[in-house]
């Protein structure tokens, strides 16, 4: 992380009771349980795409546009920023 390398615990993730496969694994990093937000996303039905250049992820769902970007804490939602 930021060019370091740090200690986390990979961890299995349920979702509806099902197991979540994936070749990115899910990990804890201190107190968070990091996903990928493309599994999370598809299993609501979203569309996800990615913009390298931004490092940012757009998700698509009926009528709402989530962004998030990596090193951010805000996310921005129909143009709103949060």
């Amino acid at each position: 992380m930021n060019g370091s390398n740090v200690k986390v615990k990979e961890t299995d993730i349920l979702m509806d009771g099902q197991a979540f496969v994936s070749d990115v694994p899910s990990f804890i990093y201190v107190d968070r349980t990091l996903v990928p937000v493309r599994f999370v996303a598809e299993s609501f039905g979203a569309e996800v795409t990615w913009d390298q250049t931004t490092k940012t992820a757009t998700v698509l769902h009926e009528d709402k546009i989530v962004k998030l970007s990596i090193d951010s804490n805000k996310v921005i939602l129909n143009d709103a920023t949060m």
